[in-house]
């Protein structure tokens, strides 16, 4: 038993049953096209942008398409109780894990990290609301979000009786909460550290009109700034295809730093971001020049690529880049730390091809540059709601 001593902060709801349904039930997706339409009519939501993109991935038409692709002729229920341990650094994600377990049939406790966050207040709010209707009482009764310090008594208790866990963070929390055992059937689906990239074909860039290059530029920040390329889907690095005299870099990072002015980042950051690129510099050999461009940018020109790319993480607009004709050497990446390529200008057949040709690990997504942080029910090679369900045979 949980010593009752013990601080959790109760959001909502404080006792939680256990209720398994069939996949994408009929009241759980009515429930989230209520979820949408709440927030898409609130002000606040146009105010931050992952919080719109939360509500509208929500919208009736999207969960239907999902229902369609995921569901058979086959029985598929929830497996139970999820235990959900979601980051601080992407304020949306408990939402989004929420839905996982959710559509997949389960009943779910989500434990939220204790940093303020805008956009959980708000979709607290909602959620709160449509839990008091009586047509949505046993999804109120069977799910709650909870708040707590590092406790590991906590920790070790919700871990005892789920039948499954969510863990998304770095590779020591993963680790250590894997010390904690669940039940001998029970699943563990975790979201570590990950590390994604981009490649650009600097040909296709120098032959883009006004509004095709605007439009590249924009889907480019916002897959990095916007996340302070926290999020483990955003560039890292550019590979850059078929740009031997440089023009298309050019073009390319003047048209980003007119961009770069709505951009703010405060003195702390600038410092961490500072500090990053010492580490980076003292500790590669790989290094063939840097450029700071100015506070917001700072690009790190690579001789060759291999896996020590991987140490080179950066943070609020800092980039490695290498330059290549060969699209081929995406193969020297085999990594299952890779997580999404973003591309412009290549074929995405051609990217598979590499990838199932040279059995290469990693790469659980290849998506187009400014699809980079939309989320789907397929996240680092997990079929959701198959992962968190079980079949009736």
């Amino acid at each position: 038993m949980l010593d009752k001593r013990t601080k959790i902060n109760y959001i909502i709801k404080k006792k939680h049953l256990c209720i398994t349904n069939k996949i994408f039930d009929e009241n759980i997706c009515q429930f989230l096209s209520d979820l949408s339409k709440n927030l898409l009519k609130l002000k606040e939501s146009k105010l931050y942008p992952d919080l719109y993109a939360f509500a509208y991935w929500c919208r009736t038409s999207n969960i239907k398409r999902y229902k369609k692709l995921y569901c058979d002729n086959n029985l598929r229920i929830g497996l139970g109780t999820i235990f959900h341990i979601t980051p601080s650094n992407v304020p949306t994600n408990f939402a989004y894990s929420f839905v996982f377990g959710l559509v997949s049939g389960n009943s779910n406790i989500i434990r939220i990290s204790n940093t303020k966050n805008i956009q959980a207040e708000i979709i607290f709010k909602v959620i709160k609301i449509l839990f008091n209707m009586r047509k949505y009482k046993e999804l109120s009764a069977s799910n709650i979000f909870i708040q707590y310090e590092h406790d590991e008594e906590i920790t070790k208790y919700y871990s005892s009786y789920c039948d499954a866990r969510i863990i998304w963070g770095g590779n020591q929390t993963i680790n250590e909460i894997r010390n904690f055992k669940i039940q001998e059937k029970a699943r563990d689906i975790t979201f570590p550290d990950r590390y994604s990239l981009a490649i650009i074909d600097g040909k296709k860039v120098l032959n883009l009109n006004k509004n095709k290059l605007n439009n590249l530029i924009t889907n480019f920040y916002n897959d990095t700034y916007f996340m302070d390329q926290n999020a483990c889907s955003s560039p890292q690095s550019i590979i850059w295809l078929n740009d031997n005299k440089n023009a298309a870099k050019s073009l390319f990072w003047e048209k980003l730093k007119n961009l770069l002015v709505k951009y703010e980042l405060d003195a702390a950051s600038e410092i961490d971001k500072h500090t990053n690129l010492c580490k980076i510099l003292a500790t590669s050999k790989n290094i063939k020049k840097v450029e700071i461009e100015n506070t917001k940018l700072f690009k790190i020109k690579i001789e060759k690529i291999d896996n020590k790319i991987f140490e080179m993480r950066g943070f609020f607009g800092c980039f490695v880049e290498y330059d290549t004709n060969n699209l081929n050497d995406i193969a020297f990446l085999s990594n299952n730390i890779v997580q999404t390529l973003s591309y412009f200008g290549v074929e995405k057949s051609d990217i598979l091809n590499i990838i199932d040709k040279d059995k290469l690990k990693g790469f659980d997504r290849v998506v187009p540059i400014g699809k980079a942080l939309e989320m789907d029910m397929v996240w680092d090679g997990y079929q959701l709601p198959y992962a968190l369900s079980r079949i009736i045979n």
